[in-house]
């Protein structure tokens, strides 16, 4: 187990504290010298990229961007995976989590288990972890973090009322100590074999909305499957508030606030209308070229509702929340 190579793929957009996620997987990794990391960092100035030089240059592709043009949260993903460089597991996480001891050598094992229960080795596992928070004096904050999640979640099932790309599937929490089968793509935490990668690349024009169901879709009618671990491995914060600043940053610091937003929007669009046309079985391609039958079989198994393998046209414009939506016509907000 010990000389298996692990690529960390880690997006951080505008993130306060990468250097804190980064710092925590490198400190906490029982085999640091298999671990690679893969970076993109966008921020408004060179100056708040943080120094990584700590990890040595050879387990290192640290891309460093500015806001200058909109890239998209998939082309982050897309940037991170094409590195070229030989290992065996790829880790999909963010630039605002944090990491338990031993992280590895646990993803390892929960994966080679998962992949026992399962009987083959198409498998990717995939958790949302607990929650952390930031106290008002920096203090990192676990087991008293005011949402109570302190176990991790995953999607056993997607519920009747779900909306494809609009939000996302209501959770489901662990009871017991066994792994468990799941239906969907966590995006802060895809740990599986190198192979994924060639069977279901990742598609650079997909948008914030509506990449976590594309890829669930795309990968399940490739034949992965999705297991979920109840051992915690990390912790996400999903109220990004930080000490000294007055707004979290998954509201102020996100594409659909920048200067960028307009580029943002327009790729949401294309994105939903390129979703429909995943699930509807009409979407042609390296992203696509899956039936409606393979996806009408996915919504047996999940419990996706199948109203939404119809093709519409206007599927971007269903009167339905999004993410930053409240932002959309308001001037760019580029605090730092």
């Amino acid at each position: 187990m010990s000389n298996k190579k692990i690529l960390v793929s880690m997006l951080a957009y505008r993130e306060k504290d990468l250097l804190g996620a980064v710092r925590s997987l490198w400190d906490n990794a029982k085999h640091k010298e298999n671990i690679i990391f893969s970076i993109v960092s966008e921020q408004s100035r060179d100056d708040l990229h943080p120094d990584l030089s700590f990890i040595p240059e050879s387990q290192l592709f640290y891309f460093k961007l500015d806001l200058s043009e909109y890239r998209g949260v998939m082309w982050s993903r897309w940037k991170t995976a094409s590195v070229d460089v030989d290992y065996d597991y790829f880790f999909q996480t963010c630039g605002h989590n944090i990491f338990v001891k031993d992280w590895d050598e646990i993803s390892i094992s929960e994966f080679q288990k998962a992949e026992e229960m399962a009987g083959h080795s198409k498998v990717i596992l995939t958790i949302s972890g607990p929650e952390y928070a930031i106290a008002d004096d920096g203090r990192i904050m676990i087991d008293d973090v005011p949402s109570g999640r302190t176990i991790n979640s995953y999607h056993r099932h997607i519920n009747d009322d779900y909306t494809p790309g609009y939000g996302f599937p209501n959770i489901d929490w662990f009871h017991d100590d066994l792994l468990e089968p799941a239906v969907y793509w966590q995006g802060s935490y895809i740990f599986t074999h190198k192979s994924y990668l060639q069977e279901v690349p990742f598609d650079p024009d997909m948008s914030y909305h509506g990449e976590e169901i594309y890829l669930t879709v795309q990968s399940w009618c490739r034949g992965w499957r999705f297991w979920a671990t109840p051992k915690i491995i990390y912790y996400h914060l999903t109220v990004k508030k930080y000490p000294g600043e007055d707004e979290p940053r998954h509201v102020t610091h996100r594409p659909w606030a920048d200067k960028n937003k307009d580029e943002f929007w327009k790729q949401s669009s294309r994105s939903m209308i390129r979703l429909n046309r995943l699930l509807s079985g009409e979407l042609d391609g390296t992203y696509g070229n899956i039936s409606r039958d393979q996806v009408l079989k996915f919504c047996e198994v999940s419990g996706l509702n199948k109203k939404w393998t119809v093709i519409n046209p206007d599927y971007d414009k269903l009167d339905i929340y999004q993410a930053g939506v409240a932002l959309k016509n308001v001037p760019p907000v580029l605090l730092d």
